[in-house]
């Protein structure tokens, strides 16, 4: 039966998993570097996957909250806007017609028109509404995902899914001088026992 691992022994492990897995080392090659199973890395990696979440998650919880207010508010003000915008609006025109200098008795004469416009609603409020209420679609994730349609060549789609399954920092690593696949002046160095 093989020997249990201590909390810090296993929080180290999966220090140097985390490592090994931004390395692009596959589980088999992790576990039998470590001297763990496969089974164990993979156990391993899901508890960093969720701690990462969980730090991820603590984050972004209060940004996401004020993002939200803020839409929120923004819905709010369109609304009143929005309602503002219906019903009568009167505009008043004085035109003052001054008397001569000949006409010493006569009174400056005013005259006053009233224009009368009905508003249905500025619809420029309405638009702001549907974006604030997509943006909070968005942050909350309501929506289900997209669907897209490739087109074109069939190596031109093999070419593009080969790029988005090849980790980014892939193609940062060329052949190094001795030949070897990685070039280890690029790779973030583990730190190794006694040093």
């Amino acid at each position: 039966m093989p020997k249990k691992r201590t909390d810090d022994q296993r929080l180290f492990d999966d220090t140097r998993i985390a490592e090994m897995v931004v390395k692009g080392k596959t589980q088999a090659a992790i576990g039998q570097q470590i001297g763990i199973s496969a089974a164990t890395v993979n156990r391993s990696l899901k508890r960093i996957r969720n701690q990462w979440k969980a730090i991820a998650l603590e984050e972004t919880t209060p940004y996401i909250g004020m993002v939200f207010e803020t839409y929120r508010k923004l819905v709010d003000e369109n609304w009143k806007a929005w309602e503002n915008s219906i019903g009568e609006t009167r505009k008043e025109v004085r035109r003052v017609r001054r008397r001569n200098a000949d006409e010493e008795g006569t009174p400056d004469a005013a005259e006053v028109t009233v224009h009368v416009e009905t508003l249905n609603g500025d619809p420029r409020y309405l638009s702001n509404i549907a974006r604030c209420m997509e943006g909070i679609r968005d942050l909350l994730g309501l929506d289900a995902p997209k669907r897209a349609e490739l087109t074109g060549s069939i190596e031109e789609i093999e070419e593009i899914v080969i790029r988005y399954e090849e980790p980014p920092w892939a193609a940062n690593l060329k052949s190094g001088s001795n030949g070897s696949m990685i070039n280890s002046n690029r790779l973030p160095h583990a730190p190794r026992n006694g040093s």
